[in-house]
């Protein structure tokens, strides 16, 4: 009677945390190629990325990539070195996502100068407050570029490239994604080259040209 307890037991529990991991999906935001094929200015470009994010069980995210500080960039310029011009396969993001939960993420693609006139969290915060809950669907939420204006110096200030949104969900297991390119994007299109969750723009914001795809996984 114990030893049939003890696998009765043993397989609920297995059974029990299989359903689990299968329901739960790690959600990661990747940037599969960022090229650089003009800067801001004559140097080099010091870039970095702003996230701002809801989900529909309630959570906010606000995120600086790579790092929190002033200072915390990686450096790109036009010129004939490749290893200057090209970021591959770096994490932007990452998160776990429960059955039927959606996140949505606004993103900005930023060139540090001077700084913001206030902390980049109240700049990603002043996005945050846009984003309508998510339902699925990417939702647009309006001109970037005023939403942040209030936030940049008027002398040296750090400079907006780029910006896009994505809608990530996970739908009994399987990641469902929506892109959508805003402010300062040239072009865009989802499922670049026929790979499912991928996603590739144009910015051309404050003088810049920059081509990237960014992929879910």
């Amino acid at each position: 009677m114990k030893k049939q307890f003890f696998f009765t037991t043993f397989f609920g529990f297995c059974f029990i945390f299989g359903v689990f991991s299968f329901a739960q999906q790690s959600a990661t935001l990747k940037i599969i190629h960022l090229e650089c094929h003009k800067t801001t200015e004559r140097s080099e470009d010091e870039v970095y990325f702003i996230i701002s994010g809801k989900t529909n069980r309630g959570k906010n995210i606000i995120e600086r990539v790579p790092g929190y500080n002033h200072g915390d960039h990686w450096d790109m310029n036009d010129g004939k070195k490749d290893a200057n011009r090209n970021i591959r396969n770096r994490q932007v993001f990452t998160m776990n996502l429960d059955s039927g939960e959606i996140v949505q993420l606004n993103v900005l693609m930023m060139e540090e100068d001077g700084g913001t006139s206030k902390e980049w969290q109240q700049l990603a915060g002043a996005i945050l407050i846009k984003i309508p809950d998510p339902t699925g669907t990417c939702q647009t939420i309006g001109s970037i570029s005023l939403i942040i204006s209030p936030f940049l110096n008027f002398k040296d200030r750090d400079d907006f490239i780029g910006s896009f949104a994505v809608t990530i969900q996970n739908k009994d297991g399987v990641l469902i994604t929506q892109w959508a390119g805003l402010d300062q994007v040239e072009k865009f299109q989802s499922n670049w080259e026929n790979h499912c969750n991928w996603f590739w723009l144009m910015m051309n914001g404050d003088g810049a040209y920059y081509g990237a795809v960014f992929s879910v996984e």
